[in-house]
C-alpha cells in the first residue's frame, strides 16, 4: 500500500514542476534534483503539439531553466510528423532538437506520406523545418518517387525539399531517372528543379 501512495505523489510532483512551462511529464520512476531530473520507464513528455516517448530521459537546467533534455531511443509525434531514433537531444524552450542513429521519419503532406531514412536529423518544431544527412545516402520516398542524396532540408510550409550531393530522383511509373548534384522537389506538385541535369526518359516507340 505504501509503494502505491509514493508512486502517485511522484507523478503529481512532476506535473507541478513543469506546469508553468506547459510541459507535461510522466514516467514509472525518477530521480529528482535541484539541477537535473533523471526519468525512467515509459517516459512521456508533452509540449504544445509535440509528444516524446522514451525509456530514459535526463532533463537538466540551462540558464536557470529546465531546458536541456537528452534521451535514449525515442519516438516523437506531432499532427504531421512521426519520427524515431536511437538518440535524441532537445531544447524544451526553443523546441529545436536532433535525432541521430537510425533515424526514421514520416511527414504527412496533403494526406500523402513522405518517408525519410537518415543518420542525423536536425529539426525546429516551431517552424516545422527539418535538415538531415547520412554518411552514405539519405533515402526518401513519396508515392512512386524514390529519392537519395547526401543532404536534405524540408519545410512543411513551403513544401520544398532541397537536395544536395549525389542526388538521384527516380520514378519507374513515370519513367523518370534524374541524377544531379543539387535539386529541389515540391512535395505537393512533384515539380523538380535541378542543376547540371543528367536525365533519362523512357519513350515508347511507335511504328
Amino acid at each position: 500500500m505504501k509503494k502505491i501512495t509514493m508512486f502517485f505523489v511522484f507523478l503529481v510532483t512532476i506535473s507541478i514542476v513543469f506546469a508553468q512551462s506547459q510541459i507535461s511529464v510522466s514516467s514509472g520512476f525518477g530521480t529528482l534534483g535541484d539541477k537535473q531530473h533523471t526519468l525512467k520507464d515509459n517516459v512521456i513528455i508533452k509540449k504544445s503539439d509535440l509528444t516524446m516517448m522514451t525509456e530514459e530521459a535526463t532533463i537538466t537546467q540551462l540558464d536557470d531553466d529546465w531546458r536541456d533534455m537528452v534521451c535514449s531511443a525515442t519516438a516523437i509525434k506531432t499532427s504531421t510528423l512521426n519520427a524515431s531514433a536511437e538518440f535524441f537531444k532537445f531544447d524544451l524552450s526553443t523546441e529545436k532538437g536532433q535525432l541521430s542513429k537510425k533515424v526514421s521519419v514520416k511527414i504527412v503532406v496533403d494526406k500523402k506520406d513522405l518517408y525519410i531514412l537518415c543518420d542525423v536529423l536536425e529539426f525546429n518544431n516551431k517552424e516545422k523545418n527539418y535538415t538531415g544527412s547520412s554518411n552514405e545516402l539519405v533515402k526518401i520516398s513519396k508515392e512512386d518517387y524514390v529519392i537519395s542524396a547526401k543532404n536534405f532540408s524540408y519545410n512543411e510550409t513551403t513544401k520544398i525539399l532541397v537536395l544536395s550531393g549525389n542526388v538521384w530522383i527516380k520514378n519507374d511509373v513515370k519513367k523518370i531517372d534524374l541524377k544531379t548534384q543539387n535539386a529541389t522537389f515540391r512535395t505537393d506538385t512533384n515539380e523538380m528543379k535541378a542543376e547540371g541535369i543528367n536525365l533519362t526518359l523512357e519513350v515508347k516507340e511507335t511504328k
